[in-house]
């Protein structure tokens, strides 16, 4: 049995971190329905709340421009256990998204809320890739974040269907799916919370810094590769239109009925 338990850590996930993969596996089956909302939210948008323009703009504008908030988890899992930043917001954006039942008539409010929602996805997505490296060893990491990967995509692909046959069907129960998006929420963050995690945190930092230190020492980091900032710039620039882009076909297409 020695040998076997060898030979499982050697060629197969040690058994430790099979569990982790198992339970982040669970975990990030709401983190695919939470990232296909934006697209089914622009949807509803337009087919079934009657938004406008503005709305699918600020849609957009909230779920890209959160990523600017992403610094900001780097320095907070300096004071909190980095899985707290992943638990947290995802039982708060469950409690938002179950707020899209409550008899609130209006496309603001719902853009709002949803909105909401993914500046607050930001510190559990960051996190997550923060605790990669902790959870997994660097011979199985690929293949444990290709599999979460995977488990992410599938369950986005039945919400973005079931969901889009649920608003033909029964628009006006909409909520419905966001209902069935929160509980995911919570299930996943339930899940997070039962990983096994090595003892003593790697992102702990000896003495005090402030914010102001962290980002500037960060800034200086970032900019000292110039060929690597010109690269991120142009791939923000080209995310951001392709989000930005996406958020508007439900407008266009609604133009051309």
């Amino acid at each position: 049995s020695r040998g076997a338990g060898r030979g499982a850590g050697q060629h197969g996930v040690p058994r430790t971190r099979g569990l982790a993969l198992e339970y982040e596996a669970f975990s990030d089956i709401g983190s695919g329905t939470f990232v296909s909302l934006f697209l089914l939210s622009a949807a509803a948008l337009k087919t079934v709340i009657d938004g406008e323009a503005i709305h699918l703009t600020l849609l957009g504008a909230m779920f890209g421009g959160s990523s600017l908030l992403s610094p900001l988890v780097g320095y907070l899992g300096r004071q909190v256990p980095m899985r707290l930043l992943v638990i947290v917001p995802n039982l708060v954006t469950a409690a938002l998204l179950l707020a899209i039942a409550l008899p609130i008539p209006g496309a603001t409010f719902f853009t709002c809320v949803i909105g909401l929602c993914f500046v607050l996805r930001v510190f559990p997505r960051v996190a997550e890739m923060n605790m990669f490296r902790v959870l997994y060893p660097v011979t199985h990491r690929g293949s444990a974040v290709g599999w979460l990967k995977a488990v992410a995509a599938i369950s986005a692909l039945f919400i973005t269907l079931a969901g889009t046959w649920w608003f033909n069907n029964f628009p006006t129960h909409y909520w419905v799916v966001y209902a069935y998006a929160a509980c995911t929420r919570v299930f996943g963050a339930i899940c997070y919370s039962r990983i096994p995690i090595p003892g003593g945190s790697v992102f702990e930092r000896s003495g005090e810094v402030s914010a102001r230190d962290a980002f500037w020492h960060g800034w200086q980091v970032f900019f000292a590769d110039k060929r690597f900032v010109r690269y991120q710039f142009g791939f923000a620039l080209a995310g951001f239109a392709n989000h930005m882009g996406w958020v508007f076909i439900p407008e266009v297409m609604g133009d051309q009925k």
